[in-house]
């Protein structure tokens, strides 16, 4: 009977670690607390919902309030009206998650569409469309979290929105842009995965305010890694944007981080490299560009482009095919506390010659910038027309080793395959051992009657 007990409890336990194992190998996104082995997915019509009323008139759990939001979840919609989920001028709290939504509509399908609506998170969702993944239109306090988008125009679009998140989400082979914010304030865009936008950008922010771009990954967007137009105080802060652009440097394209006709933008620690235009290009007055590591781009380090005021100080800016930083049509600029080495064109470009608007190479105290060409005695000469210079250079002592990257490889979207596939080759997984080991338990039981 003792032995009986024993094959049963190592029965659970097995059951368990393996669930687990195969779970995390092929790459399911639930968490822990959210894996339920037995859950299928149930198929749905597409979803819409135009007033509060309808949570309850169409029988979805929970109350709409913030200790028991409405529940739409493990469903697998295909929509055929270009639309998975719509909700529309709600303001009570619900929450879409564990859902899979696939919709094609000649390029215009939205997997979860949200217009006038408060209080929606989406967590945990595969989206699957040809259009938009997931729409915010002038909508306030939502999130999306944890979801997988694939083949949209635009993994996550918003219109006129506030105060929204988007976070963790792996969103890759977009036709277009993997996020595009025009017309929001207050967005937090944090540690999202995105590659493969085909033909633009990895994050479009315009016409925006007081948005937090951070800890995201990007690589292989056509255009630009981050784009920052007509925006006002735009934080940009420890983002990787790696080989982005097409395989030739071009002078409009392939930048990692660029801030167009905009105030008051901060990039802040960011790691760029191997880009096909410059790793930063600044065309934005009042701008702060410090802290960052740039480096092996087909372009300039840092391009400063007829704009005002912008400090650049404490970067480290190597081996970039043009110079690590270029000034051209800028005025009143500071420049310090950077080390810049190794650059093939030349370290360091100004072309402001007119008085009054001349750039500064240090703090104008004591601090100048380490060069990697520098003798070591007297100031630092810039190139350029304005003969501007550094009055406090140091050398830079240590020669920076030459960086190197290979491009990831699509293959690396194994891990991010849709939850379902994960689910189905665990249960099947389970089912095999929990079969074998309920054999060896029926022998015993039998042995043991004999």
């Amino acid at each position: 009977m003792g032995a009986n007990r024993f094959m049963i409890v190592l029965l659970v336990l097995l059951l368990g670690f393996v669930g687990m194992g195969v779970t995390e190998e092929m790459g399911i996104h639930l968490s822990s607390t959210d894996i339920h082995l037995a859950q299928s997915y149930i198929e749905h019509e597409d979803i819409l919902i135009e007033s509060n009323t309808d949570f309850a008139t169409q029988g979805w759990l929970g109350s709409g309030t913030e200790s028991n939001p409405y529940i739409i979840e493990w469903l697998n919609i295909t929509g055929h009206g270009g639309y998975g989920i719509r909700i529309y001028t709600t303001d009570v709290y619900c929450i879409i998650r564990h859902c899979i939504i696939q919709t094609f509509y000649g390029g215009t399908a939205t997997g979860i569409h949200l217009a006038y609506a408060k209080n929606v998170e989406i967590d945990d969702c595969d989206i699957h469309v040809d259009g938009y993944g997931a729409t915010f239109a002038w909508s306030q306090y939502c999130s999306i979290r944890d979801s997988r988008i694939k083949w949209a125009s635009k993994g996550i679009n918003s219109i006129d929105s506030s105060n929204c998140i988007a976070e963790d989400n792996i969103i890759w082979e977009m036709d277009q842009i993997g996020i595009n914010l025009w017309l929001c304030d207050r967005w937090t865009v944090q540690n999202n995965t995105i590659y493969d936008a085909f033909h633009q950008q990895g994050i479009y922010c315009r016409e925006s305010e007081r948005m937090e771009i951070d800890g995201n990954t990007i690589w292989n967007a056509k255009h630009e890694g981050i784009f920052i137009e007509s925006s006002d105080s735009v934080t940009v802060t420890e983002n990787t944007v790696h080989h982005v652009g097409p395989s030739t440097a071009s002078s409009d394209t392939g930048h990692g981080i660029r801030a167009l006709d905009s105030e008051g933008i901060q990039i802040l620690d960011n790691s760029i490299y191997n880009n096909s235009g410059n790793g930063i290009l600044a065309e934005s007055d009042l701008a702060t560009i410090e802290g960052n590591l740039i480096h092996n781009n087909e372009g300039h380090g840092v391009m400063i482009d007829g704009a005002s005021r912008v400090e650049v100080k404490n970067n480290d800016i190597f081996w970039n095919e043009k110079y690590g930083v270029y000034m051209t049509n800028a005025a009143l600029c500071d420049i310090y506390g950077n080390r810049v080495a190794k650059n093939r064109q030349g370290e360091a470009y100004d072309d402001q010659t007119q008085e009054g608007l001349w750039n500064a190479w240090d703090d104008r105290i004591s601090t100048g910038n380490s060069w990697g060409d520098y003798s070591g005695t007297g100031t630092y000469l810039i190139d350029g027309p304005a003969g501007a210079v550094d009055n406090y250079p140091e050398q830079q002592v240590s020669t920076p080793t030459q960086l190197t990257s290979t491009q990831p490889t699509p293959t690396e979207g194994n891990e991010f395959d849709f939850g379902v596939i994960s689910i189905v080759v665990t249960v099947a997984s389970v089912g095999c051992i929990a079969l074998f080991l309920i054999l060896i338990l029926r022998f015993r039981i039998r042995s043991s009657n004999v």
